[in-house]
C-alpha cells in the first residue's frame, strides 16, 4: 500500500473513531515579489521539514482534547537518516510538551495508537 493510501484509510478511520486530523503539509513557496524585483519563500505546515503527516486532537474522557502526531510510513518504506532524524526531533518536542507522536503502518497502529493517547501514554 502506498502512503497516499495509507493517509486516506487512516483519516478515515480516524474520523469514524471520532479523532479530528489534519493533513499537514509541509515544505516551502515561492512567490514573486514585485515591489522588491525578488523572490519571497514562505514555510508552512507543522514543525517544519520534521513535521509529521496527521496532526489531531485525541478528545479525552475529561472533556478536553489532547494533541496529537502521526508519522505514516508505508509498510516498506525506507526514510533518508537525515529526514528520519528530523521527524524523530519533532515526535520529542510534541512529547516533552505534553503531546502524543509516533510512527504508525497500518490503519489498526494508527487506532491503536490513539488509544494510547487517550490513557495518557506519550508514543
Amino acid at each position: 500500500m502506498k502512503e497516499s493510501a495509507l493517509q486516506k484509510a487512516v483519516r478515515l478511520a480516524l474520523s469514524g473513531a471520532g479523532i479530528v486530523a489534519f493533513r499537514n503539509n509541509v515544505g516551502t513557496a515561492e512567490f514573486w515579489n514585485e515591489g522588491r524585483d525578488d523572490v519571497d519563500r514562505v514555510a508552512y505546515g507543522i514543525g517544519g521539514p520534521g513535521g509529521s503527516d496527521l496532526i489531531m486532537l485525541v478528545p479525552l474522557p475529561s472533556g478536553i482534547a489532547r494533541f496529537g502526531a502521526l508519522e505514516l510510513k508505508a509498510p516498506r518504506a525506507r526514510t533518508k537518516p537525515a529526514r528520519a532524524a528530523l521527524q524523530e526531533q519533532f515526535r520529542r518536542l510534541v512529547r516533552g510538551a505534553g503531546g502524543f507522536a509516533c510512527v504508525v503502518r497500518t490503519v489498526e497502529e494508527a487506532l491503536a495508537a490513539v488509544a494510547r493517547a487517550r490513557e495518557g501514554a506519550s508514543e
